[in-house]
């Protein structure tokens, strides 16, 4: 991505392929910078919706708009043999296939990727049996892996009081009578200007009005989103339907951050079924009944994390650590909310659903490891302030388990989580 998006100040016109994105290339660590995409897509056949029938040009409509087809991926789908050809912007063809082959926009295979996910016969438009109308189902995924699709800020972006990623065809032609293409209702907003005509687009004489869809945004690195159903009409004789789409967003670089976090040294430790309590204690320790200790009390143990993350923060993975003592112990761990101390009664405390409960494996490099990540989140949602839990015996296991505890800093107690901004 670095000679794809170096270089450009507002909008990205040219590609470079030179070689695949560094964080610094994107210089996007302290605001978002607007880029447009072209996708070149084949206009295919899903369905029609009876609505009136378009007024057919006599010739193809000029556009005071740069044109942005020398820049675009060209694909031409021919209609009766089912075969996609992708051509790059001034290259010979690359492939040829006979199901229904991606597009790339000009970032190429850093950006965007789209597919044609279904397709079926165009269908005559009502009342005009010289017009039929042509659609498809539009799959776009974002490629990046650290780098989120926002709404333009800047040409060409969304009418105002509207947000999302913007899509719009700005050029479409068939091979049928006079060589039109025109987009259909099921583009679902629109037509509206991108370009020069200040007067806005109630005249349909306006050569720089479109119809276009929003993508709900962000637009998160790696995601894929549907249109559910975009397309054409086009003449009844057409064969062939090309088309130029453009795809308008802001960057937002958002890679995966890790997070660790270590105890709170006066809420982990462990408590007995006698009354006794050890906070910042050099092991954790759970017994259902202690064989070490004379009057053989029950252990549990409990550790608090202080929660640092930001309340929209998107969470990948949560994993509570705990280091092993003894051989191959293992870890059941409740989500509890026992405060801003750790008293003997906390022992007593009733256990979350059976469902809530995280039961670790053993092991990885010595670490007993659970995931935590359901109420990681909800701790994260509801902004509270520690995501606290009791460590208890793993199912059926009657012995004593002890694992590192806070006071031993090298190897105590630690919740990882992996998120990004929302």
């Amino acid at each position: 991505m670095a000679g794809c998006l170096s270089g450009f100040p507002r909008v990205l016109r040219y590609p470079d392929t030179s070689g695949n994105p560094s964080a610094a290339d994107l210089q996007l660590r302290s605001a978002m910078r607007p880029v447009f995409v072209l996708l070149a897509l084949p206009a295919v056949a899903l369905a029609a919706c009876g609505v009136e029938p378009p007024t057919i040009p006599e010739s193809p409509v000029t556009r005071s708009a740069p044109d942005l087809r020398p820049q675009a991926f060209h694909v031409r789908l021919d209609l009766d043999a089912g075969t996609a050809t992708v051509r790059p912007p001034g290259a010979a063809a690359l492939a040829s296939s006979d199901r229904l082959a991606p597009s790339l926009s000009l970032l190429g295979a850093d950006a965007v990727e789209a597919y044609m996910t279904t397709s079926s016969p165009c269908v005559q438009v009502t009342k005009n049996p010289n017009v039929k109308r042509c659609a498809f189902e539009l799959e776009v995924r974002n490629r990046f892996s650290s780098v989120d699709f926002m709404t333009p800020t800047d040409f060409p972006k969304p009418p105002q009081g509207t947000s999302g990623v913007l899509l719009f065809p700005f050029n479409a032609t068939s091979d049928g009578t006079g060589g039109w293409a025109l987009p259909s209702p099921d583009w679902d907003n629109g037509p509206a200007n991108f370009f020069n005509d200040a007067a806005g687009c109630n005249n349909g004489g306006k050569s720089d009005c479109y119809r276009y869809e929003l993508i709900a945004a962000p637009f998160y690195a790696g995601d894929t989103r549907i249109i559910p159903t975009v397309g054409f009409d086009v003449p009844g004789d057409a064969r062939f339907v090309d088309a130029y789409v453009v795809m308008a967003a802001n960057l937002r670089e958002n890679p995966l951050q890790t997070s660790e976090i270590r105890p709170e040294d006066t809420l982990c430790g462990y408590a007995s079924s006698s009354g006794y309590v050890l906070a910042d204690s050099y092991y954790l320790e759970t017994a259902v009944s202690d064989e070490h200790e004379q009057d053989g009390a029950g252990k549990r143990s409990f550790c608090s994390f202080k929660n640092f993350l930001p309340a929209d923060a998107r969470l990948f993975e949560a994993t509570l650590r705990l280091f092993v003592v003894d051989f191959a112990a293992a870890f059941n761990a409740e989500p509890l909310d026992y405060g801003t101390s750790l008293d003997a009664s906390d022992y007593w405390l009733p256990s979350p659903p059976p469902s809530e409960v995280a039961k670790s494996i053993c092991c990885v490099d010595e670490w007993a490891v659970a995931s935590v990540l359901t109420s990681v989140q909800q701790g994260v949602s509801a902004t509270a302030p520690y995501f606290q839990y009791r460590i208890m015996p793993p199912d059926n296991y009657q012995n004593r388990t002890r694992f590192a505890g806070p006071a031993q800093s090298v190897y105590s107690p630690r919740l990882r989580i992996q998120w990004r901004w929302k």
